[in-house]
């Protein structure tokens, strides 16, 4: 009788340990799991934050960029600048469109932008540019901007292998201006020696 109670409390007491390491496992592991999501959130929102606070940094330099458009510097104050003809009561305006992209174009490991600026010159024609801004040991700069075409529409830009591409609607050679653009031409554009050049 008495080896059948020891016997009993053995097997209870195997079973109590038995469910004490299971239930151990499973709260250990789950625990751990907790830990590692609550650090890889904490990693996405600092990195999030520091890619906000880059982009921000960049869209202001961008928005307040010098471009060489035809040879002349023009600065930029908030995206937009304003010029008198002189001897005219025409104004020139240029400003930043909201096309615009981060990427490498330099190959520091720092975010330099792609953009695309309209120049309206007085008269009736609209004039898009491609520029760049890009990083120097002195903070943003500028670029010298490209013509893409009068009254034309952009469809996209990106910067892929440090190379901005540009895709846009256009007219055919002999085509008016007031038609509707809708011949489809991508051109690209690389950052050599701080100069914008077309690749081709």
């Amino acid at each position: 009788m008495k080896n059948k109670t020891w016997v009993t409390i053995v097997i209870v007491l195997i079973i109590i340990a038995m469910s004490v390491t299971f239930l151990a496992f499973q709260l250990y592991p789950y625990k751990k799991g907790a830990d590692t999501v609550n650090q890889v959130k904490d990693i996405t929102e600092a990195t999030q934050e520091l890619q906000q606070e880059t982009s921000s940094d960049l869209l202001e330099a961008t928005a307040n960029a010098t471009y060489t458009i035809g040879g002349q510097e023009i600065t930029l104050t908030d995206g937009k600048n304003e010029e008198q003809i002189p001897n005219s009561s025409a104004t020139i305006i240029t400003g930043l469109t909201d096309n615009m992209i981060n990427g490498e174009l330099n190959g520091d490991e720092v975010d330099d932008a792609g953009v695309i600026l309209i120049q309206q010159p007085g008269g009736s024609g609209t004039f898009y540019y491609v520029a760049s801004t890009y990083t120097t040991e002195d903070g943003y700069q500028g670029s010298n901007a490209i013509l893409l075409g009068d009254r034309i529409k952009i469809k996209s830009i990106m910067i892929f292998d440090e190379v901005i591409t540009v895709d846009y609607l256009d007219r055919g050679e002999n085509e008016a201006m007031a038609v509707e653009p809708t011949v489809e031409v991508s051109r690209q554009f690389t950052l050599e020696d701080n100069n914008l050049l077309e690749i081709k």
